[in-house]
């Protein structure tokens, strides 16, 4: 008969919003809401000392049966020293204990035992995640890079499946609208749909376009208005200082700046749009795309997302009067230097911060009226 393996349970990553939320999920399914102190050990930072202290405490856990018998979780809660695990030759006191449960969980721990282990910063090449991943699951939690292709959708994963666990539905276009306003930012994902669910009545019901956008706060679209706004007036200075600001203020500082880089792109595109509208309507005036608009909402219901139809009314005049400061050559270039300054951030050392900055004086440079 085989012997009875422990389960052992990693997660970490990038992330320690998704590491947290799943981990306190894991923990309900495996020891429900209220876990027995006697069969249940939680070793939480700020509660056991320095970094080595928790992992000793973890240790001498693993050393001691339950109390009142039977299986035992323990929970190392939380934890946000992974990233200290050192090299095969190190020789630190840290690095001893790391290398101490990687061992015990390489020779087997005890089958009555369930180990839980969160926090970020593993690095999957070291002994103690190898050995996880050797003996038990390993889950890795990253943030969504939403400077590349692959970011919105694995955003959309994460928020399919917290939605999915809390029992809610989305109308046919309130998830791309919550998407937009969460902005990448997981942490919220939680804060957010609770608060759709007590809005709409609770599990069950749909989630509306309209309740997302009275609700949520919109950080994605703050950031395309005032970056947008900037340069709709051709303001080099202010266009400067709201970038400045937005990414100084920012917990992901690189990533704050690329977002921009891409939000500076998508006012160009529009605003090139906008005079193609404009053109094909033979409208002259920011007001006549106004006035269009007010006397044919029938057209925003049928239109496609994204498009000038679909924009309401006093939106897409601010739009055409910004877009009529420039000439289509000078959009497309725009377009072209935001594209390439994107490119820099994740093929050369340049910071983003930089590389947007650059991107700004370029477009929008007292010295740059050639196009």
């Amino acid at each position: 008969m085989l012997q009875q393996s422990a389960k052992i349970y990693l997660l970490t990553g990038n992330d320690p919003s998704q590491i947290t939320l799943e981990a306190e999920k894991l923990l309900l399914e495996l020891a429900g809401p209220t876990p027995d102190p006697f069969s249940c050990d939680i070793i939480q930072e700020g509660e056991s000392g320095s970094n080595a202290d928790l992992v000793c405490s973890l240790l001498r856990s693993i050393n001691s049966p339950s109390f009142l018998g039977g299986s035992k979780i323990i929970w190392l809660k939380h934890y946000g020293g992974f990233a200290a695990e050192g090299e095969g030759k190190s020789k630190k006191a840290d690095d001893a204990l790391f290398k101490e449960l990687a061992k015990r969980i390489q020779e087997g721990l005890p089958g009555d035992l369930i180990l839980v282990l969160d926090g970020p910063g593993c690095d999957m090449r070291k002994a103690l995640p190898k050995a996880c991943a050797a003996n038990g699951e390993v889950r890795i939690y990253n943030r969504p890079d939403m400077g590349k292709r692959t970011g919105l959708a694995e955003m959309a994963a994460i928020l399919q499946r917290s939605a999915g666990a809390k029992g809610i539905r989305f109308s046919r276009d309130a998830e791309d609208c919550l998407l937009q306003a969460l902005g990448g930012d997981t942490s919220v994902i939680d804060s957010e749909l609770e608060k759709l669910l007590c809005y709409c009545g609770g599990p069950g019901q749909t989630i509306t376009r309209e309740a997302v956008e009275q609700l949520c706060f919109n950080r994605a679209e703050e950031q395309v208005w005032a970056l947008g706004n900037c340069l709709g007036k051709r303001d080099l200075k202010e266009a400067l200082a709201v970038a400045d600001s937005m990414i100084s203020s920012s917990k992901e500082a690189d990533r704050t700046a690329r977002s921009l880089i891409m939000n500076a792109a998508n006012f160009f595109r529009q605003a090139l749009w906008m005079l193609v509208f404009m053109a094909d309507h033979k409208f002259k005036h920011p007001n006549d795309v106004k006035f269009f608009l007010e006397n044919h909402p029938e057209l925003r219901k049928a239109a496609a997302k994204g498009s000038i139809e679909e924009m309401h009314p006093y939106r897409a005049m601010i739009i055409s009067e910004q877009a009529k400061r420039y000439t289509p050559a000078q959009m497309i270039r725009a377009v072209r230097i935001l594209r390439d300054a994107l490119w820099q951030t994740t093929s050369s050392a340049i910071h983003p911060h930089v590389a947007l900055e650059n991107a700004l004086l370029q477009i929008l440079g007292a010295g740059d009226r050639r196009f």
